[in-house]
């Protein structure tokens, strides 16, 4: 697939996000929440290649966006443990690291 226009730049978004913590528990943390917030994307790119085949793109424009997810955290010691989110949003699946201060 070859592009015939520039390639599509990073968006940028920002917004709110809250989430509701089940019980505490000792070694990991159960939770969920929403999130709300505002997407800017800066997309430059018009119609796709391939082959003789042009396909047009629409042209990406602000909006709000909003999402819902569902948490775990399981705690490695008392300062560092991992994580997983599943939900709606920004993103389907999220995982990484936290750290308590």
């Amino acid at each position: 697939m070859d592009h015939n226009t520039p390639v599509p730049k990073p968006k940028f978004h920002f917004g709110l996000r809250s989430a509701v913590h089940a019980k505490n528990f000792e070694k990991f943390d159960i939770y969920g929440g929403v999130n709300f917030g505002y997407n800017m994307p800066d997309v430059n790119v018009n119609t796709i290649t391939y082959g003789e085949d042009a396909i047009p793109v629409s042209r990406a424009t602000d909006e709000f966006i909003y999402g819902a997810f569902v948490g775990f955290t399981g705690y490695l010691n008392q300062n560092f443990g991992l994580f997983a989110e599943m939900g709606y949003g920004i993103s389907l699946l999220q995982a990484g690291v936290t750290v308590r201060l």
